[in-house]
């Protein structure tokens, strides 16, 4: 939840009674199309994830998502950028014709349900939302396209 809305949110529903709904039977049909095609989907997803993480293995400016915990499925794959250098390898990769996005999940310590005592949401310092960026790994996006992505990170690290 994003922190500027999450206790509005929580609020909000904490007394609601969610309720489960049946799809229409238009959109069964497109979720069971979509079911046949998951597996292709997930697997090329963890390709250009591997790509990219053996692409900017090695890497000091930045941190990788830690591996060896099962076999994650990234949509947008997350990393760190160190030394508030994040919104700087943002603009670099604009200009070099990549798009990134900055994460939509809130660190849960700013969310009143999350903290241990009024007021300690605030005095953590630098967030990690405020380090991260993620990129789109869709298997729609070509191996090339990844491995220049790489490229092009690793160019603005020894720029």
């Amino acid at each position: 939840m994003d922190s500027a809305v999450g206790d509005e949110l929580l609020g909000q529903f904490s007394g609601s009674s969610p309720r489960v709904t049946r799809f229409a039977n238009l959109q069964a049909a497109i979720g069971l199309l979509h079911l046949d095609q998951i597996d292709a989907f997930n697997e090329g997803a963890r390709r250009n994830a591997q790509i990219l993480t053996e692409g900017l293995g090695g890497m000091t400016s930045i941190e990788l998502p830690p591996s060896g915990s099962g076999d994650p499925i990234y949509v947008y794959y997350p990393f760190k950028v160190k030394g508030g250098k994040r919104d700087q390898l943002r603009h670099f990769l604009l200009r070099h014709g990549f798009d990134s996005k900055l994460t939509d999940m809130s660190d849960c310590f700013r969310l009143r349900a999350f903290r241990e005592e009024e007021g300690s949401g605030d005095d953590h310092g630098t967030s990690l939302e405020d380090t991260l960026l993620e990129f789109c790994v869709y298997p729609v996006i070509s191996e090339r396209r990844i491995r220049r992505l790489a490229h092009v990170i690793r160019s603005w690290d020894q720029g």
